[in-house]
């Protein structure tokens, strides 16, 4: 069992480790370009790191390939389908010299988000009344650049390719529990949690870093607006471990779809990289 158990706990703890140094160098980048450059080898490597440390205790069959592939495509279709029976108008915003329709959901709370799959952006009505003309169109960037990170890949084929990871990992956990090692399970388990997070982070940074590309300032102004949140320096190793599991709660959807287990990097940090990729602009 210990021939097992080692390597699970080895490649755990070197997957793990590999996805925090790539975080941190993405909280380091000091141009929108940089964090671009950065946020997608996050994103690319996060999914690679999931699938590969599952696929060493448990092989990859078609089975799992094929219960993972629709599910991602599936729930998204049948979100849009929520949202798009609550549309009540539609919105043009200008951005980098393309138009981009946004549909308008009634609530009180201002807001925008996107489903990948189709690639369509909802906003509440709130939102234009609450924000500054600039400000909402950062926004709306900022949804707008959750689609643009995963190019060329489609979205469905990207979102598709993260389920097929973590359900190859919890294959990979039940192998380990069922021979006898949960302490490996209970390894592989939690390095499959934290890139499951930090993929996600990864594409709310590469979101904010479009939004900054295209509107500057007021995206930053945006963000602090709704979150409240002031800029705030990377915690330490254990702070930002702790961050990591804090954002596996599960959170209600800006529409009310329900509850949604999507992380989002802490409105702090965000803020502290937008300053960071933005400062040039202000000198």
């Amino acid at each position: 069992m210990q021939e097992v158990c080692a390597p699970a706990l080895a490649g755990s703890a070197a997957a793990l480790a590999a996805l925090l140094l790539l975080y941190r160098r993405l909280l380091a980048s000091r141009s929108p370009a940089e964090a671009w450059r950065r946020g997608r080898l996050l994103l690319a490597s996060s999914v690679a790191a999931v699938l590969a440390l599952g696929a060493l205790f448990a092989p990859l069959s078609l089975d799992t390939v094929a219960a993972a592939l629709p599910l991602v495509v599936v729930t998204q279709l049948l979100v849009a389908q929520f949202f798009d029976r609550r549309v009540v108008g539609e919105a043009l915003y200008g951005l980098n010299g393309r138009l981009h329709r946004v549909a308008l959901i009634e609530s009180a709370t201002p807001t925008a988000f996107a489903v990948a799959v189709g690639g369509r952006v909802y906003a509440s009505t709130a939102l234009q009344a609450a924000l500054p003309p600039d400000e909402a169109a950062a926004v709306i960037a900022h949804e707008v650049g959750h689609r643009e990170a995963l190019r060329p890949v489609p979205a469905a084929a990207a979102l598709a390719a993260v389920a097929v990871s973590v359900a190859q990992a919890a294959e990979a956990v039940a192998e380990l529990a069922a021979g006898g090692c949960p302490l490996g399970a209970a390894a592989v388990a939690a390095a499959a949690a934290a890139g499951w997070v930090l993929y996600n982070w990864a594409w709310e940074h590469l979101a904010d870093t479009f939004s900054a590309a295209e509107t500057g300032w007021a995206a930053a102004r945006a963000l602090a607006r709704i979150t409240g949140a002031e800029p705030g320096p990377p915690p330490g190793a254990l702070g930002l471990l702790a961050g990591i599991l804090r954002s596996l709660r599960p959170r209600r959807s800006p529409g009310g779809a329900g509850l949604l287990v999507n992380p989002h990097p802490p409105a702090g940090l965000r803020l502290w990289l937008l300053a960071r990729i933005l400062e040039k602009t202000r000198e």
